[in-house]
């Protein structure tokens, strides 16, 4: 899953942001931080499909001061391509 956010203001005074990944109230990634970065990328996280998911993501100053975090949902629709055929390999 790529992230990407935009739209934090004193951009000076950010030193990282914190982002996390809930399904409902489990939390399926904790913070985690990214340095000066306005997107992050996430694998392996086993994700189901028809499911709603949120991500938040907060910015934390200099000083350790954290942001409230903005959230989005994202639906994961179908799955990937099942296989279907057959493979034949030939020496």
């Amino acid at each position: 899953m790529k992230l990407e956010w935009l739209g934090f203001a004193d951009d000076i005074e950010i030193e990282r942001f914190e982002y996390c990944l809930k399904q409902g109230n489990v939390v399926v990634r904790g913070d985690t931080s990214v340095e000066r970065q306005t997107m992050a990328r996430i694998d392996g996280l086993g994700l189901q499909s028809d499911q709603v998911y949120t991500v938040e993501v907060a910015a934390v100053s200099q000083g350790d001061i954290k942001s409230d975090p903005v959230s989005a949902n994202v639906l994961l629709l179908g799955s990937g391509p099942r296989h279907t055929g057959k493979i034949f390999c030939y020496l």
